[in-house]
């Protein structure tokens, strides 16, 4: 058989088997149970309850980032771009005024950032060379990553402190940005070596472990696992004593927790002497670690110093991340203080959360389950062989962000068999974030959908803990029981109503808008565009520093890499070629 048959053969079997999956999830009314309608007039009622009647402003932020090599020396381009648009509140519903969004330049944020590639390693954090590729490549990203995170999470910061501010989407998850940040934090505090030390002026370490202890103040607690010290320290910083805030706590869990506090307080004052309560100094940590987050920004954004050294030492992509923390968990407890709403809306994730956790626990049955592990493309199969039932706007049940830490459980332990056991070692805290897919819009004349988006936001005690369940789950070898959220039965008023802005605020007329936000939309074109205007320019102006150098120097041949040298002559030969080239 040639190859052509081969492929052939391979291509058929894979989309006969694709078919027979599809044809399984057609015209099958029980997938209802995965999805909630939009209730407009229910939407209007939330609405005016959380914001108000009257006429406010959202706006979207996005940012975009490059990186470029030139003589040795790489560019760091990153910027964050925001759009403001009115929206009006009624007893009728929202309403966006499209035809008055506008770009908002005191909000956005952006910076070029140069670094010899001798010092990458350094920024990275790693102890041996970027050697590979690969590894250059992802180190490049990571460092323009945590760089644009940063112009990001500022210009949200300003758009908030904006009163008329009352709706802040961003084009990231944020549940997922505060996951992976929350773990640079852990390994920062278990490295305990940073150049913040010099710009925090003291208490850096004790700061840090309170900040991984209690991220959100307005968080309600969790009381299994790991959460138990997070409780603890908690109800500490609410001016209890350790004995009284352990009291609950079993002999062997509330000696653990002790420890890890009296590790802190051996290097950071954490204890008023001769007392068990924490010092007035030590429940002051968000202000000092805000005072920081604003030292690194200004930094960064507002000129000056050299943004990514200070003291002689590195500010490595750990400690920008540990600032992105820093300013994240504010923008949490900001929009929760002065009723904003923060949305997060991600175009492409290859989240299983459904498919792997959620199912099991609306007790889909398994012979209905759809078998696919991609959630966004299991919600846009469904929602195009069963139009009758996934009529737009509709939304998936909201679910708790630590599903995605969590999957099924088939093995008995302590002579119960759990549900759900951790994924890995720990599954992530609860009634943090609720998540859910969506599509706004369906054309009425074609079959053409728009695509399936996911959005989050943070969890809100007021509106969600009515659909809060214990769960028990196995977790390093133990039975845990868990809070975490679902919408298990009836519609969660407060989704309906962030479905009905998310169904009014794209732009159906523009392609890529459709069944998308209008104001990210915006910004993502805007970002872009800078970058690409911006290249050429700050490019040219770094050649134009270190040619002369290097020509006075006579280090042209030592600082210019071999293949960019030959490519550079190749090409230089290719155009001359052209030049006389017959027509």
């Amino acid at each position: 058989m040639s190859e052509l048959d081969s492929l052939k053969s391979s291509t058929d079997a894979l989309l006969h088997e694709f078919s027979d999956r599809v044809n399984g999830m057609k015209g099958r009314g029980e997938y209802g149970v995965l999805i909630r309608r939009l209730d407009g007039g229910a939407a209007a009622k939330s609405a005016t309850e959380f914001f108000g009647e009257g006429e406010f402003t959202a706006v979207g932020i996005d940012g975009s980032m490059d990186q470029n090599e030139t003589l040795e020396m790489l560019l760091f381009y990153v910027n964050a771009m925001a759009y403001g648009c009115p929206f009006t509140v009624s007893a009728s519903g929202v309403s966006f005024h499209g035809e008055r969004i506008r770009k908002m330049d005191s909000v956005g944020a952006s910076n070029a950032v140069p670094l010899w590639l001798e010092d990458l390693s350094s920024v990275a954090g790693r102890k041996d060379d970027v050697e590979s590729e690969t590894d250059y490549n992802a180190t490049l990203t990571e460092i323009s990553f945590s760089m644009m995170l940063m112009a990001e999470l500022g210009a949200a910061a300003r758009a908030l402190d904006r009163a008329d501010v009352r709706l802040l989407f961003l084009d990231r998850p944020v549940s997922g940005s505060f996951q992976s940040l929350s773990r640079d934090l852990r390994f920062l505090v278990r490295s305990h070596e940073s150049a913040l030390e010099g710009l925090h002026g003291g208490g850096l370490w004790r700061d840090l472990f309170l900040l991984g202890a209690v991220p959100l103040s307005s968080a309600p607690p969790a009381r299994h696992g790991p959460y138990l010290l997070h409780d603890v320290v908690r109800r500490m910083l609410q001016g209890e004593g350790f004995g009284t805030a352990s009291s609950g706590l079993p002999v062997k869990s509330a000696a653990y927790v002790k420890r890890k506090l009296q590790d802190v307080d051996r290097e950071g004052a954490l204890f008023e002497p001769g007392t068990d309560a924490l010092t007035e100094e030590a429940k002051g940590f968000r202000k000092r670690l805000a005072k920081l987050a604003e030292s690194v920004t200004s930094r960064f954004f507002e000129g000056g110093e050299y943004p990514l050294k200070h003291g002689g030492r590195w500010l490595r992509t750990r400690d920008l991340n540990v600032v992105n923390l820093i300013l994240l968990t504010s923008l949490i407890e900001r929009s929760a203080r002065d009723r904003k709403l923060l949305v997060g809306v991600t175009k492409d994730t290859g989240s299983t959360d459904v498919s792997r956790s959620v199912l099991g626990m609306l007790d889909v049955p398994a012979g209905l389950r759809p078998g696919m592990r991609h959630d966004r493309i299991m919600f846009t199969i469904l929602s195009a062989v069963n139009e009758g039932l996934f009529v737009p706007p509709w939304r998936s049940v909201s679910y708790d962000s630590c599903f995605a830490t969590l999957v099924p459980n088939g093995e008995a332990v302590g002579g119960e068999t759990p549900p759900l056991r951790a994924a890995r070692k720990v599954a992530s805290r609860e009634r943090l974030f609720v998540k859910s897919f969506f599509q706004t819009r369906a054309s009425e004349k074609t079959i053409f959908r728009s695509p399936v988006f996911l959005y989050d936001r943070p969890y809100s005690p007021e509106h969600d803990g009515a659909w809060c369940e214990d769960v028990r789950y196995v977790e390093r070898g133990e039975v845990q029981t868990a809070s975490p959220y679902l919408e298990r039965e009836g519609s969660n008023g407060f989704d309906n109503m962030v479905l009905h802005l998310l169904s009014v605020s794209d732009h159906p007329e523009v392609f890529e808008s459709y069944g998308h936000n209008i104001l990210l939309y915006m910004a993502d074109k805007a970002a872009k565009a800078d970058v690409k205007m911006k290249k050429g320019f700050l490019l040219g102006m770094v050649n134009l520093k270190l040619t002369p150098l290097a020509r006075h120097e006579k280090l042209f041949s030592v600082i210019r890499r071999y293949r960019d040298a030959r490519a550079a002559f190749e090409q230089a030969r290719s155009d001359e070629a052209a030049r006389y080239a017959p027509d």
